[in-house]
């Protein structure tokens, strides 16, 4: 058999980032990673509320706990206020969960976002990506509408999104090329979870030393951390070696700092990719972070101690969350006009 001579094809050179990045795709990138980011977080929260709620009769330590469970929902309308304000063991308070699936709340919104956008990106996404983000959502879907008014089917619809959640986020960490698509994608997905970390996870601890028990342990479950502290710790809770776990430890990937490395690094690659650079998170955020996470000074009383800690928390909370809010603002600006149709952000592959 004669093998066609070489010479009839125009040879190839080797590219491994030529492609640019439209604007537009990089916007909807982005915007899937923290929606999907988002599910996650959305998902966690339903389901650590539905689980306690689902034991039944509730101790001193549960209803706590709920009732700063209640308030999270409501700040992330994905409960209604007055279900939220309810008594953790009032049918109210139970309604109100479980009519999470309505259209009206959070999690149904976040789902249409990422179904639109996903069909947009279709293009962008393997195989394997395209049919989990498909199929899988359309069973998603219809395990919470079958939830509704029931609490052990919404336990089952909620492990099931945060299965879906770690199916595209492994496909999308083992099967895309570390270029600018991904570099955005996942730029999304680090900011969401860096403010998830600083509204929710923390937000228990910024109420009143008294809750701080239930604070820590909520704390910890949000951010998915619980066994490392147990491993660490043997589950003796105290603020500083939390605080340290979920703000400040980098080796853990549910943490804050671990999201502000992450952060740093794709818009330093982004700026070299692209020549459109915005400011990193400043440095001085490290040490910002540090100090109510650490021991409080010897010299104070244990109740001068917590109020010094929490004073801190607060004011370090609300100064992160306006940088973030400032950084997100940023990224929008250098990387998501629309109004060029030919803007690119670099390449797409490299």
């Amino acid at each position: 058999m004669q093998i066609p001579s070489t010479r009839r094809f125009h040879q190839l050179s080797v590219d491994r980032g030529s492609a640019d990045l439209q604007s537009r795709v990089a916007d909807n990138l982005y915007w899937l990673g923290r929606y999907i980011e988002r599910l996650d977080d959305d998902a966690r929260l339903l389901r650590i509320t539905a689980a306690r709620v689902a034991q039944g009769a509730m101790g001193p330590r549960d209803a706590i706990e709920v009732r700063l469970l209640g308030r999270l929902l409501d700040q992330a309308n994905l409960m209604d206020h007055g279900s939220a304000l309810a008594s953790p063991e009032s049918a109210a308070f139970q309604q109100g969960l479980t009519a999470v699936a309505s259209e009206s709340r959070g999690l149904a919104q976040v789902l249409d976002a990422i179904q639109r956008l996903t069909i947009t990106m279709r293009d962008r996404f393997s195989a394997d990506m395209t049919t989990a983000a498909g199929p899988l959502m359309s069973e998603v879907r219809q395990e919470l509408l079958a939830a509704r008014g029931n609490l052990d089917p919404l336990l089952a619809a909620l492990d099931e999104i945060v299965r879906f959640v770690a199916t595209m986020s492994g496909l999308a960490q083992e099967n895309m090329t570390r270029g600018t698509g991904w570099r955005f994608l996942d730029l999304g997905r680090r900011l969401e979870r860096a403010q998830y970390v600083v509204t929710v996870a923390l937000d228990p601890l910024l109420q009143s030393p008294i809750d701080w028990d239930a604070a820590m342990r909520l704390a910890l479950e949000l951010c998915d951390s619980t066994i490392t502290y147990r491993t660490r710790y043997l589950g003796q809770l105290q603020p500083a070696p939390v605080l340290d776990l979920v703000v400040l430890d980098d080796s853990n990937p549910r943490s804050l700092m671990f999201q502000l490395r992450a952060i740093d690094s794709h818009l330093d690659y982004l700026g070299r990719a692209s020549g459109v650079h915005v400011p990193l998170l400043p440095s001085s955020l490290d040490d910002d972070l540090e100090p109510p996470c650490v021991s409080s000074p010897a010299t104070k009383r244990p109740g001068a101690m917590k109020g010094w800690r929490l004073a801190m928390l607060r004011d370090v909370v609300a100064d992160t969350e306006a940088k973030f809010e400032k950084l997100s603002e940023a990224i929008t600006r250098a990387y998501f006009s629309h109004v060029p149709a030919a803007q690119t952000v670099g390449s797409s592959t490299a």
